[in-house]
């Protein structure tokens, strides 16, 4: 009888052990799963930051709701949600792209919120990668890295 408890004792022991890796194996994969799919998540917006080009064109002197932006949109697909604005290293306003979309080779004028001043602004903007504003920002498009200035 003796002999009966230890051997139940045994696989009572070894089904214990079996459960406890299953349960680490299914920890460590929920890690590396999420890890894996945050970095493919990444490089997605990464590449697309690559080739959505966005030119300033213009950018003209005018007080709120009268200043006007015009952007070129380049070759090159991607998920554009829009554009934030920066008017002297300083973020002012969003452009959203879903409606109206700038589509690819199209140039566009936009009314800014803010105003713009031809003597002392720069305007700045980064792509915002994504289906909404809040997507992946962008460093500063490449025409825009020191700033465009604002003619009257």
């Amino acid at each position: 009888m003796n002999k009966n408890k230890r051997g139940q004792s045994e696989i009572i022991t070894t089904v214990l052990i079996i459960l406890l890796v299953l349960a680490a194996i299914v920890i460590v994969w929920q890690v590396v799963r999420s890890t894996v799919t945050t970095g493919a998540n990444q490089i997605t917006g990464g590449t697309d930051c690559m080739t959505v080009s966005i030119d300033i064109i213009q950018a003209k002197e005018g007080v709120a709701s009268s200043a006007k932006l015009t952007l070129k949109r380049n070759t090159g697909e991607g998920a554009l949600a829009g554009v934030k604005v920066y008017i002297n290293d300083i973020y002012k306003e969003d452009i959203l792209m879903t409606t109206p979309a700038l589509n690819e080779l199209e140039t566009k004028e936009y009314t800014l919120t803010s105003a713009l001043t031809a003597t002392t602004d720069k305007v700045k903007i980064a792509k915002v990668i994504g289906t909404d504003m809040n997507g992946k920002l962008c460093d500063f498009t490449d025409n825009s890295v020191g700033g465009i200035t604002v003619i009257a």
